[in-house]
């Protein structure tokens, strides 16, 4: 008796697992995405957000890109702001950043759980282009997605600036943070259907 209930469970738990379809193709398009940039100064740190950004990931190809419109970073301090955009990030002549590449790993989204993600490609700001491999973290729950990562950037690799009006020990680069919500727009499904 005991055994047949056993294998009974066993039998629904089969039934439930083959219910949930694994995402493993289409397209994940960002949804209500947002960047924020942090650097050390002992005079004032530098901190900005942005929400102009877009970027897909194509699950059939295992290509991802990413933009960021570099004008819309978003300071506090509205002088500093003015600053960071004429001087450092010069976003008159520079207006967009740029990630794309190809996740290293395939992606099978099964339900619920983080899945980390290493995309490794051509980042692309302030006019200079450096190859980059950058970890990150697909979390699904409850039917929705989000990405997350953080990485820095090396001021001089990008031919920016040091900003010394605003660091009095010369920070040399900028911790990147992306959050994003992200939405299927074609085929693969995580609830089977």
């Amino acid at each position: 008796m005991i055994q047949a209930i056993g294998i009974w469970w066993l039998m629904v738990q089969v039934a439930f697992m083959g219910i949930q379809e694994p995402l493993t193709r289409g397209k994940l398009v960002t949804r209500e995405a947002t960047v924020s940039i942090y650097a050390y100064g002992s005079l004032e740190p530098i901190r900005a957000t942005n929400d102009q950004v877009g970027g897909t990931i194509d699950l059939d190809s295992n290509s991802f890109t990413f933009s960021i419109q570099t004008r819309a970073f978003e300071f506090k301090s509205k002088l500093m702001e003015r600053h960071v955009h004429e001087e450092y990030l010069e976003t008159g002549k520079f207006p967009e950043a740029h990630f794309k590449g190809t996740i290293m790993q395939p992606l099978m989204l099964n339900g619920d759980g983080d899945y980390e993600v290493t995309a490794n490609g051509n980042f692309e700001i302030h006019g200079v282009v450096r190859p980059r491999t950058i970890n990150g973290v697909i979390t699904v729950k409850d039917g929705e997605m989000s990405l997350k990562s953080t990485f820095d950037i090396i001021f001089t690799e990008h031919n920016i600036k040091i900003p010394t009006l605003f660091f009095t020990d010369y920070a040399t680069q900028v911790e990147v943070t992306l959050s994003s919500k992200l939405m299927q727009i074609s085929s693969g499904s995580l609830d089977g259907k």
